[in-house]
């Protein structure tokens, strides 16, 4: 997955301890603000292109848009792309390409800042605390980490000692996706994406901490 600044903005926004343990605040809110007097990469711009994406088609966008290289694609939303483009040409890129056939959307790729650590009223719930904690739905087990010692703190998905925070989360509790993870665009889905970049939610079920088990195995 692409890596880089996605948004700024005004609105705080925050993640429930139930996700990733560590509360972050956001600005994501671009009303009231011209999109290009908002903080962004000076170099990057997100093109979105029409499904199935046609070859020629995209070629010839970014043909269009003079020095556009290519950088980086989404494994996760098709025909998502980052551009890379000369310094002080990204208002102009932008402009360019929206008017190309083929494409969905092209943006500057924003920047997003933390503002704050919060406190979160829902943090202490569908957790695994030792020692207990009281608040709905926590647990005091073991959680059974892949390897606590190396810091893998994926959990073990083996039968024979399967962690019993599988499917025990609060996929009610997940937050937006104000850093635009899977780089849609859109910051206001549930959070997509563990930290793996599995998906965050399977059948409705969300397992506790950072990282979603995606099968069940038998040693």
């Amino acid at each position: 997955m692409g890596a880089g600044p996605p948004f700024h903005g005004e609105r705080v926004l925050s993640m429930p301890g139930p996700v990733l343990g560590l509360l972050l605040a956001f600005t994501v809110d671009v009303a009231e603000a011209d999109e290009f007097d908002l903080p962004y990469h000076p170099t990057w711009v997100i093109v979105q292109f029409q499904p199935p994406v046609i070859a020629t088609a995209r070629e010839a966008a970014h043909a269009a848009v003079a020095g556009a290289q290519p950088f980086w694609q989404s494994q996760f939303t098709a025909g998502l792309e980052g551009v890379e483009v000369p310094e002080g040409q990204v208002q102009a890129a932008v402009l360019t390409y929206r008017q190309q056939p083929g494409v969905l959307s092209a943006s500057p790729s924003y920047e997003i800042t933390a503002l704050e650590i919060p406190n979160d009223p829902e943090f202490a719930e569908y957790c695994d605390i030792q020692d207990a904690w009281s608040g709905a739905n926590n647990l005091s087990v073991d959680p059974v980490f892949m390897d606590f010692v190396t810091g893998n703190y994926r959990l073990n998905p083996f039968t024979s000692n399967l962690s019993p925070c599988i499917d025990v989360g609060d996929a009610g509790a997940l937050p937006g996706d104000p850093a635009d993870l899977d780089w849609d665009n859109n910051l206001v889905e549930q959070i997509p994406r563990d930290l793996d970049g599995n998906l965050r939610t399977k059948f409705g079920f969300v397992d506790m901490g950072a990282y979603e088990v995606t099968a069940i195995l038998d040693d």
